[in-house]
């Protein structure tokens, strides 16, 4: 049960957005594609809200003839907070007329009715829709796809369910949805998992979480650098050196808990691994996705040994393996992908390539021609061209994630290959027979006579 004493609706939002400054708060916009914002929610001067919000704002005429972005602007939004005891509310209520209640109908159409969830989830919609806006169903829907699957049912999540898929999507998108505030991604990281605990509290406790809970979540989702120590570095420490990422002359970390510079080099080198900025600071989502490639690693293990309990698998890099040459000629379309990210190849690169081809037998795809990564780095792409066809609209396509790709085994993608051929010839069946058909009528049609 909520408190509502401690909570309103937009409570998280507001404590990140602009924390105890509140109403009154004008950023410096260094950084920010938004440029300078202004307020409890942060209303963005280059993408306009500010100048939307003051137009129809109770306050309109203390604005006139100002320009958002400019100092006087500022100066002129510190007055009106300071003499103006309801500027708070009419920002939130601006919020929530022109952010907040619009996503309503858009929720309702992937499942989720907002006004039937708690309150952890509602304060997750009306932050996603301060920062997206008109996208924020779209990037909910992409969370739940992510970690339910296409086919999912809202109904049957719970509210920590949705809360948490999220934030985690946010997080691993970070970098492509927020490209304009390449220098600030390091505290969105940080803000986006600090929100991502605290709205699992809320969900979990129904109450939100208080100023000490969310300074230990801040604390806990913050970067770990050279020079840190304790619990949180040795864990991260232990994950670099079984995953096999470290110093730069080839010598295991050590898992002591102190971040020094062996353990910064192993960060860079998983950093490029993933195709993350090399910086060498373990920030939440390096991290997130150290724990992907753990999980990732552990279900290869498990399925290996499964596998060895079996009859022996003829693996796709045997010469005997019936889609060896695909796999070979996939192998180096990656091989060269890597080189030209300046990335040595090695086994992780042939991994990607056998699930690559899994993957693209399962969608019908009969070769692959092109592979490309997708901005995030987080998918790698086949692509069959059609024969004869100019336009990429005939191409067929496909992906995997990169990190569980890398991952996964080549013997547990061979485990996986009879299945995916299966559904590759179920997709053929249809084809053949229209090109069956095709000759049958002309073979029925007589020969035309000669022109000249």
């Amino acid at each position: 049960m909520t408190d509502q004493k401690a909570w309103q609706l937009g409570h998280t939002s507001s404590i990140f957005e602009s924390g105890s400054a509140g109403p009154g708060t004008v950023s410096s916009g260094a950084g920010d594609h938004g440029g300078v914002s202004y307020g409890t929610y942060q209303l963005s001067s280059k993408a306009g809200t500010a100048a939307e919000y003051v137009a129809q704002s109770r306050y309109a005429d203390r604005f006139k003839d100002l320009t958002p972005g400019t100092p006087e602007f500022g100066v002129a939004w510190g007055r009106v907070a300071a003499d103006e005891p309801g500027f708070g509310g009419d920002q939130h209520d601006f919020i929530k007329r022109t952010h907040y209640d619009p996503r309503k109908g858009d929720l309702l159409s992937i499942g989720i009715d907002v006004n039937a969830r708690g309150a952890a989830v509602q304060d997750m919609v009306w932050s996603t829709a301060v920062q997206y806006r008109g996208l924020t169903a779209s990037k909910i829907d992409r969370g739940l796809k992510e970690r339910f699957g296409e086919s999912y049912d809202a109904s049957k999540l719970s509210d920590q369910d949705i809360v948490d898929a999220v934030q985690e999507s946010k997080l691993r998108h970070v970098a492509t949805d927020f490209r304009g505030s390449a220098q600030n991604l390091p505290g969105l990281e940080t803000r986006i998992a600090t929100e991502r605990l605290a709205l699992a509290h809320f969900a979990i406790s129904g109450m939100p979480a208080s100023s000490a809970e969310m300074n230990a979540y801040w604390h806990a989702s913050a970067p770990l650098a050279q020079g840190a120590s304790g619990p949180g570095v040795t864990e991260l420490q232990t994950r670099l050196r079984d995953l096999g990422y470290h110093r730069n002359d080839g010598a295991a970390v050590v898992a002591d808990g102190s971040y020094g510079p062996s353990t910064r080099e192993a960060v860079q080198s998983f950093q490029r691994t993933v195709g993350l900025p090399a910086s060498g600071n373990a920030g939440a989502l390096t991290q997130l996705l150290l724990k992907d490639q753990e999980q990732a690693r552990n279900n290869a293990i498990e399925a290996v040994s499964q596998a060895n309990t079996r009859s022996p698998v003829c693996r796709l890099d045997d010469s005997a393996h019936p889609d060896n040459a695909s796999f070979l000629r996939t192998r180096a379309l990656v091989h060269d992908l890597d080189r030209g990210y300046g990335r040595e190849p090695d086994q992780r690169s042939d991994n990607l390539a056998a699930s690559l081809i899994v993957r693209a037998r399962d969608a019908g795809l009969a070769r692959v021609d092109k592979i490309a990564l997708s901005d995030d780095c987080s998918r790698l792409w086949g692509v069959e061209r059609m024969p004869g066809a100019r336009d990429a609209l005939f191409d067929k396509c496909t992906s995997v994630p990169v990190i569980e790709a890398m991952n996964t085994t080549i013997l547990q993608a061979s485990l996986q290959w009879p299945e995916a051929m299966r559904s590759f010839e179920q997709q053929q069946q249809p084809s053949r027979a229209q090109s069956q058909q095709h000759d049958i009528q002309q073979a029925q049609v007589p020969n035309s006579a000669p022109t000249r």
